[in-house]
């Protein structure tokens, strides 16, 4: 009895922390925390080759820090004809494939794929593609 009487406190502690414990976490998604810190420096503007590419697509470029493209449009239309693929990602690819120079690719091997997101009442997908210090793809 005397030994059932010592394990009661710290039983009691164990159900206070596991009741406890995830209040104590907090909401991930909405907690505060530091924001993402980018130490690259420097600036590289686009090629004459990039910059002739994205006339060729008739877009409309935002260009980055980096000299590559941080968004393209085209002003009530599409990008470019239909491209095939098995899948969104596979067409994504090939887009991606056959306008690497606009991005300073030298291949699109080392893009690994982050989300493929089909857009609601539609069959038009929102898909992104990740690089990676090397993982490849890294060219001109």
């Amino acid at each position: 009895m005397r030994a059932l009487r010592s394990f009661m406190p710290a039983f009691a502690c164990a159900g206070l922390l596991f009741t406890a414990g995830p209040a104590m976490a907090g909401d991930i998604q909405t907690a505060p925390g530091l924001p993402d810190l980018d130490v690259r420096t420097g600036t590289l503007a686009p090629t004459a080759g990039q910059r002739a590419d994205a006339r060729a697509l008739r877009a409309e470029v935002a260009w980055n820090q980096f000299g590559t493209p941080s968004s393209l449009a085209r002003p009530g239309g599409a990008l470019g004809a239909t491209v095939g693929g098995a899948t969104a990602p596979d067409a994504a690819r090939a887009w991606l494939d056959r306008n690497r120079g606009l991005f300073r690719l030298s291949s699109i091997a080392g893009l690994s794929l982050e989300s493929d997101a089909k857009l609601a009442q539609s069959t038009t997908h929102a898909v992104t593609l990740q690089q990676t210090p090397g993982g490849g793809g890294w060219g001109s």
